[in-house]
């Protein structure tokens, strides 16, 4: 669990010079060459052979940006921990082992492998430039908090052993 202690080595954090302000982060985009590959079962044998051949086949692509989102101070310390924690506990779950989860998040992210574990059953990736590379930012005011989290946060992390069924 995210606690007063311990929360700033999982999130990035932003101090804010008001109560609202433009909390930063980096973000991915990517375009995946093989995607078509996904419906090859629908495709006929030459339709494959065709694509394969062709020299249309393009090279993965992969930009980073750092984008703003607006973010409002208006919760106390107490709120935003169990708002934060909320967002935790909505991370893909897995019944396999750590170290599936690790990699899952890596491919998953395809930022990096999960870099952090939180508590006994959570694996979440933090990346260097912390403050820009993660799942969610906790922005700062005084005594009040706001929460913004990646568009696609759940990339970012996975429960894993959490006893569903395969």
């Amino acid at each position: 669990m995210l606690t007063e202690d311990n929360y700033k080595n999982y999130v990035g954090w932003q101090p804010f010079t008001g109560p609202v302000g433009l909390a930063f982060m980096l973000g991915i985009q990517y375009n995946d060459p093989d995607s078509w590959v996904n419906n090859i079962r629908k495709m006929t044998t030459d339709q494959v052979l065709d694509k394969l051949l062709s020299n249309e086949n393009e090279m993965m692509s992969l930009s980073l940006n750092i984008n703003k989102y607006a973010v409002e101070c208006n919760m106390t310390l107490s709120e935003m921990l169990e708002e934060a924690n909320k967002i935790v506990q909505t991370f893909p779950r897995t019944p396999r082992p750590e170290s599936y989860a690790i990699n899952r998040v890596a491919f998953n992210s395809r930022r990096g492998a999960a870099n952090r574990k939180l508590g006994d059953n959570i694996v979440l990736y933090k990346g260097t430039s912390g403050e820009f590379d993660c799942f969610m930012v906790v922005a700062q005011f005084g005594d009040r908090y706001g929460i913004v989290k990646q568009p696609n946060y759940e990339k970012y992390g996975m429960i894993f052993n959490d006893g569903t069924k395969v």
